[in-house]
């Protein structure tokens, strides 16, 4: 039989705490949607969290930690594995499902609505935190590229102005050479 905790332990810690501060034993679960889920692993020991799954476009025989570059748009915490607009998508659980290699599909154990050790932690229909948090990242964005659109097109606008500003100098000094002339 194994040790209580993995056998993780130092003079004056308590085991758990050992445990879940080395990382190296320690597994996050992201809700997506329903009993779709990412597995993050912080082993690196790096602060960030990566996501278990199959990276070469999903073609590896065994699963690694991947990362997809991507950082979270808003500069918070990266729950997503750098998965922000994934595959199109503006929200990353969306983007993360469709793309599929760092998602995996958790069933619960036992009968339907019965709590034991291995199904007290598990949400029968998703996270909704998860999916808010999503959505918020979501219009986020929206919010942003809409702010990016609108100084491009007030810089168009100005730029514009600015043109018909020296066009309509141009037209009054050839009137005045004109009339200079007559």
């Amino acid at each position: 039989m194994g040790h209580d905790w993995c056998g993780f332990y130092h003079d004056g810690e308590t085991a758990e705490d050992v445990l879940l501060g080395d990382k190296q034993a320690v597994w996050r679960l992201v809700p997506l949607e329903d009993n779709l889920f990412l597995v993050q692993s912080a082993a690196r020991d790096e602060g960030k969290w990566e996501c278990l799954g199959f990276s070469q476009q999903g073609a590896a025989t065994n699963p690694s930690r991947v990362d997809f570059g991507n950082p979270d748009p808003d500069g918070g915490e990266d729950t997503y594995c750098g998965g922000y607009n994934l595959d199109g998508h503006e929200d990353p659980v969306q983007g993360m499902i469709a793309n599929k290699q760092a998602v995996w599909i958790l069933k619960r154990l036992g009968k339907e609505g019965e709590q034991n050790e291995m199904t007290k932690f598990l949400p029968g229909s998703g996270d909704q935190v998860a999916k808010e948090n999503g959505a918020e990242t979501t219009r986020r964005v929206t919010a942003m590229k809409a702010e990016v659109a609108a100084k491009e097109e007030a810089d168009v606008y100005k730029r514009q102005l600015g043109e018909a500003k020296d066009e309509g100098a141009q037209r009054r000094l050839r009137v005045r050479g004109i009339e200079k002339h007559a």
